[in-house]
């Protein structure tokens, strides 16, 4: 569980071992010996950019935290790269940037080193996690659900996708977008998922676990998850 990986600014830890050699252990108590140490760094962020005719852009997120995780969410990651490719061979009414990095924190320390000018220009924000997996997607809209993205990807899903699943924000996933949509920036962000809807409390069976690797991610869903959002783009750049 990626949660059971040392994080320096919880009063708590823990750690896995192979099943072989727990087996063997005897019974009783045992000390263990954390060494760690914190040292300031860089926090790696992948930021791609294509400039079209406007100057206002559509932010796409994913995130890359989440260690030994296919679908949550390197399947994300895939769909953004591969949706930049195909833009960047487009003449684009709006710009696109791709943000890939650990979730929450990429956003607030992104966000926050951009000036007033620069923040003016990001028209909206689209979160891509956990794309990978055969199930329904699933729309989560922007705060106020009527933005022109909102209206668009609505229109895609409703058409395109009988069975797909729409809620208003914060009612499938929770991410980025409160970062995003906070007093101050108020970027209209929606997520496109394959999320179960937020109170059954897991988005899929396989969450956080050792299970979310690459044997429940299918090609079909991945390129699925590319064309929806490709179609929801061509209705807000035409």
């Amino acid at each position: 569980h990626y949660k059971m990986f040392y994080r320096n600014w919880l009063e708590d830890w823990g750690f896995s071992i192979p099943y072989n050699l727990f087996k063997d252990l005897e019974p009783g108590e045992y000390q263990v010996e954390l060494e760690t140490t914190h040292e300031d760094d860089t926090m790696k962020v992948l930021e791609y950019h294509i400039q079209g005719e406007s100057e206002e852009t559509i932010t796409f997120l994913a995130h890359t935290c989440h260690p030994g995780q296919a679908n949550d969410d390197l399947s994300g990651v895939a769909v953004g790269i591969d949706i930049m490719k195909i833009l960047s061979s487009k003449n684009n009414r709006y710009s696109y940037k791709l943000l890939l990095g650990p979730e929450q924190f990429t956003s607030v320390f992104y966000l926050n080193s951009l000036s007033t000018e620069e923040l003016s220009k990001l028209k909206f924000g689209f979160y891509l996690e956990a794309v990978g997996h055969d199930n329904r997607l699933a729309l989560q809209k922007s705060f106020y659900g009527n933005t022109q993205l909102d209206n668009a990807s609505v229109h895609y899903l409703t058409n395109e996708f009988q069975n797909s699943y729409i809620d208003d924000f914060r009612q499938v996933l929770g991410n980025c977008e409160t970062i995003w949509e906070a007093p101050g920036y108020e970027i209209p962000t929606i997520s496109l998922s394959r999320a179960e809807p937020a109170k059954l409390k897991k988005p899929f069976p396989e969450y956080h676990t050792s299970l979310d690797n690459i044997d429940i991610i299918t090609e079909k869903s991945l390129e699925e998850t590319i064309n929806t959002v490709l179609g929801i783009l061509s209705i807000i750049e035409t």
